[in-house]
């Protein structure tokens, strides 16, 4: 089954898009949304290059989770990869992500 990934980045997103690039004819694997708390960063152009959707968020909303963890949940992301990402996740985002969040 194939897993699906999210990349939260906070900046340039060079990582993030070696990522991507990383995963693009992987059959296992397949890189499905892309989050960011900063609209201006570079990671959204790279995002859009790529044709990866891009979902923004604020510290506010990172940390009540409720609405991202929907997003999360519609694109079936089953792990996390935390590329430049430059916020503190809540304790509630590891408790629903056990041992599926990366760094």
């Amino acid at each position: 089954m194939q897993k699906k990934l999210a990349i939260f980045a906070s900046g340039s997103g060079s990582n993030a898009e070696n990522i991507c690039n990383y995963f693009a004819n992987s059959s296992d694997i397949e890189v499905v949304l892309i989050c960011t708390n900063k609209k201006d960063a570079y990671i959204v152009k790279r995002a859009e290059k790529l044709d990866i959707p891009v979902v923004f968020i604020t510290k506010t909303e990172l940390n009540s989770f409720d609405d991202l963890h929907k997003k999360l949940k519609n694109a079936k992301v089953d792990i996390i990869i935390l590329a430049g990402f430059l916020l503190k996740l809540p304790a509630i985002m590891v408790k629903k992500y056990p041992n599926r969040i990366l760094n």
